[in-house]
């Protein structure tokens, strides 16, 4: 499958590892060049990242493409019940 293209921008992606918690997290990028790094996105791969609610934004400054990824919602923390305080007289 040929990779994802966007006006002569290639879409990569990358697995980097955090350097606090040391999770594995895909980091996704554009480049005109073929990077160090990185393997090309195929474009039924970017059309899952799309369905998934990935949309791409270009810099308005530099004009530089990036994928902007949607937010997982985290599970609400349950709710706490107070506890009753005693009046001071």
């Amino acid at each position: 499958m040929p990779p994802y293209k966007y006006k002569g921008w290639t879409l990569y992606k990358r697995q980097v590892r955090l350097r606090g918690s040391g999770k594995l997290v895909t980091v996704y990028f554009f480049s005109k060049r073929k990077p160090k790094s990185g393997t090309p996105v195929s474009e039924s791969e970017f059309r899952k990242l799309e369905a998934a609610g990935a949309t791409i934004v270009v810099n308005e400054r530099t004009g530089l493409p990036f994928l902007r990824l949607k937010k997982k919602k985290k599970k609400a923390a349950p709710k706490r019940k107070k506890k009753a305080r005693r009046r001071r007289r």
